[in-house]
């Protein structure tokens, strides 16, 4: 794991840094992005494809995207902790961390543009609208749901994760 930390160190986060830092409304996600553990997520596709250019900007835009769901999952599930420490909507507030998150979605896609990546656009929209529409359907399960529908659902739940390397 240490090696992924490594490539986001020196390949991610710079590009990151670019688009977040110093920008007070991306604070939030900068604050869950940072509280990450391994950064897989973000240095696969550094690690799968040729074109290092596209790689950073699909890591960048993984990150970004991945914690803006995340502190929507935190604010849904009232969960004031994430990876022991408080969770974005618990230190700078509820609309803050909200707002936040829905400008990482925006920059997310943004980014792509920039890259001249608008073609994974769809994707990401696709696997982002699964993600949260699985997280609303698990809202509502009761002990009566059937364990192929919460395995359709913990499959959905995961599709924006693996956003990334699937484009990789």
């Amino acid at each position: 794991m240490r090696e992924y930390k490594k490539i986001y160190k020196k390949e991610i986060q710079p590009l990151l840094n670019c688009y977040l830092a110093r920008k007070y409304e991306y604070k939030p996600i900068k604050y869950t992005i940072d509280n990450g553990k391994n950064k897989f997520r973000s240095a696969l596709p550094f690690l799968l494809l040729s074109d290092k250019k596209k790689a950073r900007a699909i890591g960048v835009v993984g990150e970004i995207i991945w914690a803006s769901c995340l502190i929507q999952d935190d604010i849904g599930d009232k969960d004031s902790i994430r990876r022991g420490k408080d969770s974005a909507w618990k230190k700078f507030g509820l609309l803050w961390a909200s707002h936040s998150s829905i400008l990482g979605i925006i920059l997310s896609k943004r980014i792509l543009e920039d890259f001249n990546l608008k073609s994974l656009i769809p994707s990401l929209e696709n696997d982002f609208f699964a993600t949260i529409k699985s997280q609303i359907e698990q809202s509502l399960f009761n002990f009566s749901v059937s364990p192929k529908r919460i395995l359709k659902n913990y499959l959905e739940k995961g599709k924006l994760g693996s956003w990334p390397i699937k484009e990789a």
